[in-house]
């Protein structure tokens, strides 16, 4: 009696083979670096309009010494 082949495995089988086995998430460990400077702040200046936002913005960022001024997109289309 002839033996019979064997099927051939899928494509997503072979593929499945080739990956490396994955831990589970309770064994998995999370290492972060050590942050070196301070955390970034993110000041918004919101409120309607002609109510003196830019210029606030503009004088605190003269006042802190260090930073960006991001203007509003749309006065940046124009």
């Amino acid at each position: 009696m002839a033996s019979r082949r064997q099927k051939r495995p899928s494509r997503s089988q072979r593929y499945e083979r080739r990956q490396p086995r994955r831990k589970p998430v309770s064994e998995l460990t999370v290492r972060l670096p050590k942050r070196t400077t301070e955390p970034e702040t993110v000041v918004a200046h919101l409120g309607p309009t002609n109510s003196g936002k830019t210029h606030d913005a503009l004088r605190f960022l003269v006042a802190n010494g260090r930073g960006i001024y991001a203007a509003p997109l749309r006065m940046l289309a124009q």
